[in-house]
C-alpha cells in the first residue's frame, strides 16, 4: 500500500543579496522576494522507507534517494528508489534506479546529472535526466562528471591543480600559493582554490587560467572550520562552504559580491543534508523533514 511520505522535500532558499558587477562573477538582478523561502511537498512511497537523501544541482533539478528501510539496507521487498524534480521541487517523478538492491550507495548531483556511488562497484551517472545510466568502475569520480563540475580539479595523487583539456587533465602552468588545496573551481580564465589553516579559510584566485595568483582576504568564520568547498552556481556566482568538525553542524558560508562576504543563515531544514548555489546570489539548503 502506498502512503504519503512527508519527506525529501523540505528545503530553504537563501538569498545573499545583490553581488557587485564583475566579469567572472555576474551580477544578479534586483530581488524583492523574501530572502528565505521554504518549500514542502509530499512524496508517495511505500510504507517502511526511511528518510531520503535530497540534493539539488541547480534551481530546478534535484534528486531524492530512498536507500534504507527501518535502518536496514535495500531488499527485494524494499528496493532503493530514485526520484527527480525538474521544477524546483514542486513535483517529483520516479526514475529507473540502476542498482536498487546495492548497500551503502550514495547520491551526488552535478548540475542536472545524478551520480550514484556503490562501494565495490563504482559509479553510475545519467546524462539524460535519469532515463538511462552509464557505469564506470573505480573509486575515483568519472572524468566526464568531474569536468562537468569544474574545468580545474585537484589531482588526488599529487595535490596539484589540473585542467581538463583535450580529453585529459593537464597541470596548470603555475600552482596556487597554497600548501595543498582542498577544493577548486575553474571556468574560462577564472580559477578559485581554497584550503584551511588554523581553522580559517585560505584562498587563492587567478583570473588568467592560473598564470598569476592573488590572495584575497576572507573574513574569519564564526567558529572553527576543518574543511572547505568552492561551490559555484551554473550562472557563475561563487560561494565558499566551510565544513564544521561536527558533521551535523551547519557550515560557514561566504558569497562573492565584490568581496568574500560571510553570510549567516537563521532558517534552514534540520538536519540539513546539502547546500547548492543556483545563481543570482541564492543558495538552496535541503534536508529531510517529516515522516510517515
Amino acid at each position: 500500500m502506498l502512503v504519503l511520505f512527508a519527506a525529501a522535500a523540505a528545503w530553504t532558499i537563501v538569498d545573499a543579496g545583490q553581488p557587485a558587477p564583475h566579469p567572472f562573477f555576474p551580477a544578479a538582478p534586483p530581488r524583492t522576494a523574501d530572502p528565505v523561502e521554504v518549500r514542502r511537498v509530499q512524496l508517495a512511497v511505500a510504507n517502511g522507507y526511511d528518510r531520503p537523501y535530497v540534493e539539488f544541482g541547480d534551481a530546478l533539478h534535484g534528486y531524492a534517494l530512498f536507500a534504507s528501510c527501518g535502518g536496514q539496507p535495500p531488499a527485494p521487498d524494499c528496493p532503493a528508489l530514485l526520484l527527480a524534480t525538474a521544477d524546483g521541487g514542486r513535483s517529483w517523478h520516479r526514475v529507473p534506479h540502476p542498482r536498487p538492491l546495492a548497500s551503502g550507495q550514495r547520491l551526488e548531483v552535478t548540475v542536472d546529472v545524478p551520480v550514484l556511488f556503490v562501494p565495490g562497484d563504482g559509479w553510475y551517472f545519467s546524462l539524460d535526466g535519469g532515463s538511462s545510466f552509464r557505469h564506470e568502475r573505480g573509486a575515483t569520480l568519472p572524468p566526464v562528471v568531474r569536468a562537468l563540475r569544474s574545468q580545474v580539479q585537484v589531482d588526488d595523487r599529487t595535490g596539484r591543480l589540473v585542467r581538463w583539456h583535450g580529453g585529459v587533465w593537464r597541470p596548470l602552468p603555475v600552482q596556487p600559493p597554497l600548501s595543498r588545496p582542498q577544493s577548486v573551481y575553474g571556468s574560462d580564465g577564472l580559477v578559485v582554490a581554497a584550503s584551511v589553516a588554523n581553522g580559517r579559510p585560505v584562498l587563492a584566485v587567478s583570473f588568467d587560467a592560473g598564470a598569476h595568483w592573488r590572495r584575497p582576504r576572507v573574513a574569519t568564520p564564526d567558529g572553527e572550520i576543518v574543511g572547505i568547498r568552492v561551490a559555484p552556481s551554473v550562472r557563475g556566482d561563487v560561494w565558499l562552504i566551510g565544513e564544521r568538525r561536527d558533521p551535523g553542524g551547519f557550515p560557514a558560508l561566504w558569497h562573492y559580491d565584490g568581496d568574500w562576504r560571510p553570510l549567516m543563515v537563521d532558517r534552514y531544514p534540520e538536519p540539513f543534508v546539502s547546500l547548492v548555489p543556483f545563481g543570482e546570489g541564492r543558495l538552496a539548503v535541503s534536508g529531510p523533514d517529516g515522516g510517515v
